[in-house]
């Protein structure tokens, strides 16, 4: 009886989590898009730039190391984890659909 209880009780906290291949929602609160960016690497050095102010007077530096710039709202299937705080994706819908890059869990917010 008591293994039926814990059973029980695991399928009802598992059945309130979405699964990782369920699709994501991708963006912030007060932002209109969500930038992906090709890989880490590029993330990384995208924000190098960003913190040095090179996006203000070359925007074209920053916007090559991105994958796609997608709406707030629109989904994404997580393809990979790609750090502790970052995941690769596939956009499903809206008209970046097939981009695939990288974003921080600040921008998917999982359904």
């Amino acid at each position: 009886m008591r293994r039926l209880v814990v059973a029980a009780a695991l399928v009802t906290a598992w059945a309130g989590q979405g699964r990782a291949d369920d699709p994501a929602v991708l963006g912030r609160s007060g932002m209109e898009q969500v930038y992906v960016w090709r890989d880490y690497d590029a993330w990384s050095e995208g924000l190098a730039l960003v913190r040095a102010g090179v996006h203000k007077t070359d925007p074209q530096m920053v916007l090559r190391l991105m994958a796609c710039v997608v709406k707030n709202g629109d989904h994404a299937v997580v393809i990979a984890r790609a750090g502790v705080a970052s995941k690769t994706i596939l956009v499903i819908d809206g008209a970046q659909k097939g981009c695939r890059g990288f974003v921080t869990d600040e921008d998917l917010g999982m359904r």
